[in-house]
């Protein structure tokens, strides 16, 4: 019996011990987001512009598009606006099958980043 026991705990503590240790917790509970996403208060100049200038105007600006950015122009809202009418500014920061992935050569953009630009698209891409 003795022999039975020095056997049996250490095997009943590893088997309590492993079945305790498991853990059912998902990456958002154990890593909370420490900002929240405002897709509410997006505005073209607030929010829209400096993501534009942030990771588009290297090759996009007036001046390097014809260059690098296979003349297509961001940088004024008129060319903008033509670009989102034809899904392209929305199928490439998305990374739409159809679009080449944009930024070009670089990582796709945060979802807070993206889901402002498609609320403010979805909005009607107001100029304000």
């Amino acid at each position: 019996m003795k022999f039975m026991m020095k056997f049996l705990v250490p095997i009943l503590i590893a088997v309590v011990l492993f079945v305790t240790s498991c853990d059912y917790n998902n990456k958002e509970d154990m890593f909370p987001i420490s900002e929240t996403c405002d897709t509410m208060n997006v505005s073209y100049s607030e929010t829209i512009v400096p993501i534009i200038t942030t990771y588009c105007l290297g090759c996009h600006s007036n001046t390097s598009a014809p260059l690098i950015g296979d003349n297509n122009r961001l940088e004024d809202y008129s060319d903008l606006k033509d670009y989102i009418e034809n899904g392209s500014f929305w199928g490439s920061l998305n990374g739409e099958p159809a679009y080449e992935q944009m930024p070009f050569n670089g990582s796709k953009l945060d979802d807070c980043t993206l889901l402002k630009v498609k609320s403010w698209i979805d909005k009607g891409y107001p100029e304000n």
